[in-house]
């Protein structure tokens, strides 16, 4: 970043307050004069204390964040949080959070390959990234006749919930249900009940197994306990733990459904699993991560799968499973299995490479690192780097949630100890408090930073989040509103400009654009080999001279 811009950014950024200069001392002044454009960029506090610890803390390499706040892992949520152990002030503070990965596009399989330790510590950061979390702030919508939510509403007894006997799926998520008995009673005042969670209540905890066999045993017309299928599970938990919540058109039937997403789910468990597959006649893609092969009876199931779905293409399997399909087709008898089966975790089985789990392993953080991937690039007077270098924060960063009303702001900074783009330029993140974060507060920072419903917001949300189709609705409404304004201001301004051009100050080539004869080529000036090549259409012709211009195509 060239220092030389924070006095041309200065007046275009909303930035509360103006720096005093001399209060800073001289090195810190300098300190501010080469980074300042940086810190006005990402609305840094324009508090002359706050740059004074900014610098004095990038000097000398202070990692105090975790004095102030603390990782909890949420096994509900599935996410790694971050929380204050202490009271903390708006803008009273600033912390720095080490990128624990850099790299450029090409150069990240090596990067992962060449340090195991890197490796590991990746593969435990990233853990929860592939989950699809709720989006939290969104407007909940109204429950589903048949279905019945009360997560962490500290319930002890369900049977005061009064719950209808038509009711279908049942989550009593993070509860404190502790008496079996309770639970016993629920299942038989439930005969259409095919999906229930008790994760994370004490009941669940200490009787899951004994649970699962009444299921079982009396009620086998539950499919799903706890997120994972049962004996009795059938096409309906298939469909379910696959179906996506977003989806416009009608959810895809056993008949028509082409993939199917069953990982950590235990098929194994089912009776007969390949006699539920042969009800999915369409099924092209499968997913059967997180599932091992600890006996002959297991690989038997598994074969009798593969067998089930002759139009299946595409597989995703642990190394156990892999290994298996690997040696069938090397021994030439994987035709006795499949015909159809071509692609498993990404590899052409014709084209006679195998993955080692190392290069699973690799796969899956390569999937998941883009989700907690930022980027930035180096620029100097001189030049500006044509590649962005990728980054990924440490733990605490990656830690700090997500929010639309956030109480924190994490932005990039590049460090330069000279002050200006040398070889000891130093990449990373900082933190700081913009409301106040008492005892205990979860930390969140908006990964959408300035960006709004202009910029297609809400979809984007969707890398992370489940977002509900009617969120979607609520907000399109709302940008609607303003892009209808929008458009009428812009009729209206086309409309006096073309009957009266006296009474707005355009430019004179604007006049000449509208008024200029229908057969006059459009002046082009432009950077890009690609336009000044391929542009031959005898509408234009290239300018040489700005003013010339009546279309600037700068890349």
């Amino acid at each position: 970043y060239m220092g030389s811009l924070i006095k041309r950014m200065e007046p275009a950024i909303d930035w509360k307050g103006k720096i005093e200069l001399d209060e800073l001392d001289s090195e810190t002044r300098a300190f501010y004069e080469f980074h300042g454009v940086q810190l006005v960029a990402n609305r840094f506090p324009a508090s002359t204390t706050l740059i004074k610890r900014l610098a004095d803390k990038l000097r000398k390499g202070i990692y105090d964040a975790g004095d102030f706040f603390t990782i909890m892992e949420n096994e509900g949520t599935e996410r790694f949080e971050l929380y204050s152990k202490s009271s903390i002030k708006k803008e009273s503070d600033v912390f720095l959070v080490d990128h624990a990965l850099s790299f450029r596009f090409a150069q990240l399989r090596q990067s992962l390959l060449s340090s195991p330790e890197l490796f590991k510590r990746l593969q435990t950061m990233l853990k929860y990234s592939s989950k699809v979390a709720n989006l939290e702030g969104a407007p909940a919508p109204s429950q589903e006749p048949d279905s019945f939510e009360a997560d962490f509403q500290d319930i002890e007894n369900p049977l005061n919930l009064g719950l209808a006997p038509s009711l279908v799926t049942l989550s009593l998520y993070g509860n404190k249900i502790e008496n079996v008995a309770f639970v016993e009673l629920l299942l038989d005042s439930l005969p259409n009940l095919k999906a229930l969670w008790l994760n994370n209540n004490p009941v669940s905890e200490s009787h899951a197994d004994y649970i699962r066999e009444q299921i079982e045993q009396k009620h086998s017309h539950i499919e799903l306990f706890n997120s994972e299928f049962l004996s009795c599970t059938g096409k309906w938990g298939f469909l379910y733990v696959s179906r996506d919540p977003k989806r416009v058109q009608p959810s895809p039937t056993a008949e028509t459904a082409r993939s199917l997403n069953l990982e950590g789910r235990n098929i194994f468990r089912l009776k007969a699993p390949e006699e539920v597959f042969a009800q999915f006649p369409s099924l092209r893609h499968l997913n059967l991560k997180e599932h091992k092969l600890d006996t002959l009876e297991q690989t038997n199931a598994f074969l009798a799968i593969l067998k089930a779905c002759p139009r299946l293409k595409s597989l995703e399997a642990d190394l156990p499973l892999y290994e298996i399909i690997q040696e069938l087709f090397k021994l030439g008898k994987l035709s006795n299995v499949t015909t159809s089966l071509k692609i498993v975790n990404g590899y052409r089985l014709d084209f006679g490479k195998t993955a080692t789990q190392q290069d699973l392993e690799v796969e899956e953080i390569m999937k998941a690192v883009w989700k907690r991937a930022n980027s930035y690039r180096l620029a100097s007077s001189e030049q500006l780097d044509e590649s962005a270098v990728w980054y990924v924060m440490d733990e605490l960063g990656l830690a700090v949630s997500h929010s639309d009303v956030p109480n924190v702001i994490v932005a990039p900074f590049l460090f330069a100890p000279n002050n200006r783009i040398d070889e000891h330029v130093v990449a990373y993140s900082i933190l700081w408090p913009i409301q106040d974060l008492p005892l205990n507060t979860h930390v969140t920072r908006d990964f959408l930073f300035g960006l709004d419903e202009t910029h297609q917001r809400s979809a984007r949300l969707t890398v992370w989040f489940d977002t509900p189709r009617h969120y979607f609705r609520d907000v399109w409404a709302k940008l609607s509103e303003t892009l209808d304004a929008r458009a009428a201001n812009t009729a209206s301004l086309i409309s006096t400009v073309l009957t009266d051009q006296s009474k707005l100050p355009l430019p004179k080539n604007v006049y000449g654009l509208l008024n200029r004869p229908a057969e006059a080529p459009l002046r082009v000036v432009t950077d890009s080999e690609l336009v000044l090549k391929h542009l031959n259409d005898s509408r234009f012709q290239f300018a040489s001279k700005l003013d010339e211009a009546d279309i600037i195509w700068w890349e």
